[in-house]
């Protein structure tokens, strides 16, 4: 009955939002079948790859695969940690008011957590390009709230 009372204009949104929504989904299960069809492509390349080697060799291989990671791993918790440092020193700072979240449209909210992420990447490529960072401050955050940034707005800490 609901339909009744809506204008012709509103229908032809909700129909088009009813179709897009529809499209998204589809358009999301296809790119998870591709991903994992490239996983287990992977995977086999992979198998085939240890089995046509010696045991000794296989060994040698998972060794220097586990050393890449490891340096992976130090280097990007090294960055990290210049990040964090050189954002702490620094004398500049932005605070962003969030008391007004509960008046956003869940739309809104993921179009913010983009915009957060953006401007802490651009935080990040400053710091090490050589420039100081600055400190993002987040004031008005209830406890729902830091929970959906700390999923969504990565990796910016919430105090």
């Amino acid at each position: 009955m609901q339909s009744a009372a809506l204008s012709k204009n509103a229908l032809k949104k909700q129909k088009k939002r009813a179709q897009l929504l529809e499209q998204k989904s589809l358009r999301k299960q296809r790119e998870k079948r591709i991903r994992q069809e490239f996983h287990e492509m992977r995977r086999i390349e992979r198998e085939e790859l240890l089995q046509s080697m010696t045991e000794e060799e296989r060994e040698t291989y998972r060794a220097e695969k586990r050393a890449r990671s490891l340096e992976l791993r130090a280097k990007e918790k090294q960055s990290i940690q210049t990040t964090r440092k050189m954002i702490a020193e620094s004398k500049q700072r932005v605070c962003i008011d969030m008391e007004w979240h509960s008046q956003l449209t869940e739309k809104e909210l993921n179009s913010l957590y983009k915009q957060l992420n953006y401007t802490y990447a651009a935080v990040r490529k400053a710091v090490a390009g050589g420039r100081k960072g600055l400190k993002l401050i987040f004031t008005g955050v209830d406890a729902a709230l830091k929970q959906d940034m700390q999923r969504k707005v990565r990796p910016v800490p919430v105090n």
